[in-house]
């Protein structure tokens, strides 16, 4: 082979080197910037990936926030609700209307010493209620009241009304006492036939079958009634006349009743009150009684005449024995 060819050869093989050289630079730059691409392609995909993600853990807390918000708002609502239905509730307790018969063993003492406070606007009476009531609330004012003025007067809570079953009240306390309306004909009356003396002109009582007049003490007239029919009694001597009718008003409600036929008379219906909701004041313990007994610096105290000296003048130990068992 020639020289020159070989350095031509030479020097193409160097310019093929150099080419492919060449190629497989461009070649890895190529693949470079693809790679790189390819990068940054991920890198942004990756980006937008987490802001989507971001967004949506943002729009999901702002929702959890929102939902705990609103949860919370509710429960608060409840909440406020049931306190006031609460407040609302102890209100209509505390201001509940009573009957007097409640309000008097409230204040432990009699049903007509609790009208007399009623009458006298110590205690208001509720409008618009169809019997006379009061409220809890004034009542339990009253106890605390009386338990600050001077003297200071202490109620306490009576298990039962202090008040004879016997005791003899009219019929329009009694209504007021039992919290009901007065009955509408307690002012009307009805005639009724009833025998009268025809002496003199008084009313008959009646003893069984026998009739005397009501001014028996000064008349003295007497009847036998056998169905309708009047006669004589036996044994009576002087003129004797049949009674004469007339008819007499009778009222259909007694004026007074006994406190204990009261309810069963009015038809009052069983209710109870309860308790007051406030804590009864208590008198303050009695203060401690100063020792009487004579001060023992000396016997001679004990033994000395009488009127000798400032103790109590023994005569004698036993003496001083029953008296101060010392």
């Amino acid at each position: 082979m020639p020289r020159g060819r070989s350095a031509e050869a030479m020097r193409q093989v160097t310019r093929d080197r150099v080419a492919k050289q060449r190629e497989r630079a461009e070649q890895a730059a190529e693949l470079a910037r693809q790679r790189e691409a390819e990068a940054r392609h991920l890198e942004e995909a990756s980006r937008e990936r987490a802001h989507a993600e971001a967004l949506a853990k943002a729009a999901a807390d702002v929702e959890r926030e929102r939902r705990a918000a609103e949860a919370t708002a509710r429960r608060q609502a409840e909440a406020d609700r049931l306190a006031k239905h609460a407040a609302e509730e102890e209100e209509r307790h505390r201001t509940r209307p009573i009957t007097i018969l409640s309000a008097s063993r409230w204040l432990g003492e009699s049903p007509l010493t609790t009208l007399a406070r009623v009458r006298h606007a110590e205690l208001p009476l509720v409008r618009g209620l169809p019997g006379d009531r009061v409220r809890a609330c004034d009542v339990e004012a009253l106890i605390l009241a009386d338990a600050r003025r001077q003297p200071p007067v202490y109620h306490h809570l009576a298990q039962a009304p202090l008040i004879a079953e016997g005791q003899i009240i009219t019929l329009s306390d009694a209504c007021a006492i039992f919290a009901v309306p007065i009955p509408e004909d307690v002012d009307t009356s009805v005639p009724v036939a009833e025998a009268v003396c025809p002496k003199c002109s008084n009313w008959l009582e009646e003893h069984g079958l026998l009739w005397q007049c009501l001014d028996w003490s000064r008349c003295g007239y007497q009847a036998v009634r056998a169905g309708d029919t009047w006669r004589q009694r036996a044994g009576w001597f002087g003129v004797w006349a049949p009674p004469r009718e007339r008819e007499r008003q009778v009222r259909k409600w007694p004026v007074c009743v006994r406190f204990a036929q009261a309810p069963q008379l009015l038809g009052v219906p069983q209710s109870d009150d309860g308790a007051p909701s406030i804590t009864y004041p208590a008198p303050p313990p009695p203060p401690a009684r100063p020792s009487v007994a004579a001060p023992r610096s000396s016997p001679s105290v004990y033994f000395r005449a009488a009127g000798g000296g400032v103790g109590p003048s023994y005569r004698s130990r036993f003496e001083r024995l029953m008296n101060e068992g010392t």
